[in-house]
């Protein structure tokens, strides 16, 4: 079923992850909101148990604050993909979110995909891996090719958790009115059977 049959649905966040995971192929997915005042609120993740206590538990307690993706976030960084070992400062593996925390994930490659719904208000949605799985480029490639749509799901249907959206947004293709589920579904499904 389209990501978008699932707007304003309780399962919307997991259908965006079970999107992103698709395309990345990645074994993980953590989506939380962050506000400009320093708030940020737990939205959906896909981790075993074992991993809430090591991962979810522990970020949302304050590891956050010291996320590089959440760095990006206060430095007013537009809607993007970025790759944990791209936007990380270069002492990284030294730091204290690293020992602290970020060890203890077990993650070894990390992708953040950043919606700025509003100029306070950004959803990250992390999609990490384990083990020795590394994120391909062809990956990242899709994962690209779909992130405006995505985008615009994200802000004019409300991904946050207000549920403040604009109702139905339409496409326009070659001078007719689509609706974006058509185009949407046809995009996701040509680019999941490559």
């Amino acid at each position: 079923m389209p990501l978008v049959n699932h707007l304003g649905s309780d399962c919307y966040h997991s259908a965006l992850a079970d999107v992103a995971n698709a395309l990345l192929e990645s074994e993980s997915c953590l989506i939380a909101q962050f506000e400009a005042n320093g708030g940020a609120t737990p939205l959906y993740h896909n981790l075993a148990a074992d991993l809430t206590e090591t991962s979810i538990t522990p970020y949302f307690a304050g590891a956050y604050l010291l996320d590089p993706f959440y760095t990006l976030l206060r430095n007013n960084a537009d809607s993007g993909i970025f790759r944990l070992a791209d936007c990380a400062p270069d002492d990284f593996f030294n730091s204290e979110y690293y020992r602290s925390y970020y060890l203890n994930t077990g993650l070894v490659d990390e992708i953040g995909i950043l919606f700025r719904i509003s100029p306070d208000t950004c959803v990250l949605a992390s999609c990490g891996n384990r083990g020795d799985k590394q994120f391909t480029t062809l990956k990242i490639s899709k994962l690209q090719s779909a992130i405006r749509v995505l985008e615009a799901l994200c802000r004019d249907f409300g991904l946050d958790r207000r549920g403040e959206g604009s109702g139905v947004l339409r496409f326009v293709h070659r001078g007719r009115d689509r609706p974006l589920v058509v185009v949407f579904e046809a995009h996701s499904q040509r680019h999941l059977r490559t």
